[in-house]
């Protein structure tokens, strides 16, 4: 059953019962009403002829209220307390005759209703007694309205209920299927964004009007069409870009290989085809174990074991592993800290972050230039800066430096020895400990990598130096 169909049932069945009940409420209440207002004028006409035959009792007073009624739809009957008949406007019947011979007991002055049940009664009747100059009631007065005059007048209200009840039917029904569409039409594109989504098209956009729920999912899905684009675009960008990082050192190891494998070369080229060789696969070594960490990663398999840790003694003893690499291409590297900065870290994944960064800026600095790693505590978190003097990011690449296999200089690729993974895994790792890390870059102006770390569970700091 489509949703446009449920829906539009359960709207239905929901507005039929209310509106039922309040038909059968607004039905009974009308009728009741206008069976009491037949009653009380009953019970007035009743007390009126009571009053004028108390005034001025004789034959001809009786004849008069008697002939009164014979005119109208109301019947009367006076009746003594031995049970005779003493006037009538009608013949007596055999269900009158049951009203008459009932025994009324405790009648006060205003007189009562003796007969209400207008459904199953021929007759409603009211009764009131009748003084003549005694103590005691000296008859009764009766007042009949036969229950056919309530039905004749309630056929009409009848009709005119079914009339409205079948209107608003009706309506109700068109109502429901235009409401139901307004409900469903959105949801219904929504089903066929997603089954294009489904089948590959990621080109979809849907309209989005007001800010209700409908109106936030179609955002989200809009969002997830756009998301899924750019994975897409991203996982063919990666395949092509793994495809030229493999092919180019697999073209060197095949090449070299021949090369060494011929009987008529000197040994010094065999030996610089071995180095190559060698150099190549280290290259194609080094990209599978990132891709690899990056995997891990992505599945969360990339284990992070915290513990209090001294940023300043990690960054000193990482310092004097790369002083050489500095050394050899005349670049200084300060280093500006407080006497120790404790944080909750995985040491050996932060070393291969600070290593990563480093090196980077090693790569791409000139000569005679220097790199300053300056540590210092805000609130609670810990900074580590690597400032360099290199030849900084383009703006329009800044935004892409962190994603995967990206790389500003395509050219210098294999000079530079990068594969555009580090970066990638750098932040990996700084978020994976809860941080984030942000660059600030201008072209030939430098570049700063900017490390916020938690500090972690609050220990004291000399405590733990100690």
């Amino acid at each position: 059953m489509k949703i446009t169909t449920k829906i539009a049932l359960i709207i239905f069945s929901l507005m039929a019962g209310v509106q039922i009940a309040l038909f059968f409420t607004l039905y009974n209440g009308f009728i009741e009403r206008y069976v009491e207002d037949q009653l009380k004028e009953l019970q007035t006409r009743v007390n009126t002829h009571r009053d004028v035959l108390e005034q001025n009792f004789n034959y001809f007073t009786l004849n008069y209220i008697a002939t009164l009624e014979m005119r109208g739809n109301m019947s009367l009957v006076v009746q003594d307390l031995s049970g005779n008949i003493m006037t009538t406007s009608t013949a007596i019947n055999d269900d009158m005759k049951k009203i008459l011979d009932r025994k009324i007991q405790f009648l006060n002055r205003n007189g009562a209703i003796i007969e209400r049940d207008w459904k199953n009664s021929s007759y409603i009747a009211t009764a009131t007694p009748l003084y003549l100059a005694q103590m005691q009631p000296s008859g009764y007065v009766y007042m009949f309205l036969h229950t056919n005059t309530i039905q004749s007048k309630l056929t009409p209200m009848n009709q005119y209920f079914m009339i409205v009840a079948l209107c608003s039917a009706i309506f109700t029904i068109i109502a429901i299927f235009f409401l139901s569409r307004m409900i469903t039409n959105p949801i219904l594109r929504m089903k066929e964004a997603t089954e294009k989504m489904s089948q590959g098209n990621l080109d979809v956009e849907l309209i989005v009007n007001g800010e209700d729920e409908v109106a936030q999912l179609s955002r989200s899905i809009n969002r997830l069409a756009k998301d899924l684009r750019y994975v897409k675009q991203a996982r063919n960008d990666f395949l092509s870009s793994i495809s030229h990082e493999l092919q180019t050192p697999l073209t060197y190891l095949k090449g070299y290989a021949d090369l060494a494998g011929r009987e008529h070369i000197s040994e010094e080229e065999r030996k610089h085809s071995l180095f190559v060789i060698q150099d190549e696969a280290i290259r194609v070594s080094t990209l599978v174990k990132n891709l690899f960490d990056l995997a891990k990663m992505d599945h969360n398999a990339f284990v992070i074991e915290t513990e209090p840790t001294d940023l300043v003694r990690m960054i000193r003893e990482i310092k004097e592993k790369v002083r050489k690499v500095y050394d050899e291409k005349n670049i200084t590297l300060t280093l500006d800290c407080p006497e120790y900065l404790i944080c909750d870290v995985d040491e050996i994944r932060m070393q291969q972050v600070f290593i990563n960064l480093l090196d980077n800026a090693r790569k791409y600095s000139p000569p005679n230039t220097y790199v300053q790693v300056k540590i210092y505590s805000e609130q609670d978190h810990a900074i580590v800066e690597i400032k360099d003097q290199g030849y900084g990011i383009p703006e329009k690449d800044v935004g892409h430096i962190f994603d995967r296999l990206y790389r500003v200089e395509q050219s210098r690729a294999r000079e530079t020895g990068g594969q555009g993974l580090g970066l990638a895994i750098v932040k990996e790792v700084v978020e994976k400990h809860g941080g984030t890390i942000q660059v600030y870059s201008r072209l030939n102006q430098g570049t700063t990598m900017k490390i916020l770390l938690p500090r972690g569970d609050q220990i004291c700091e000399k405590d733990f130096i100690d």
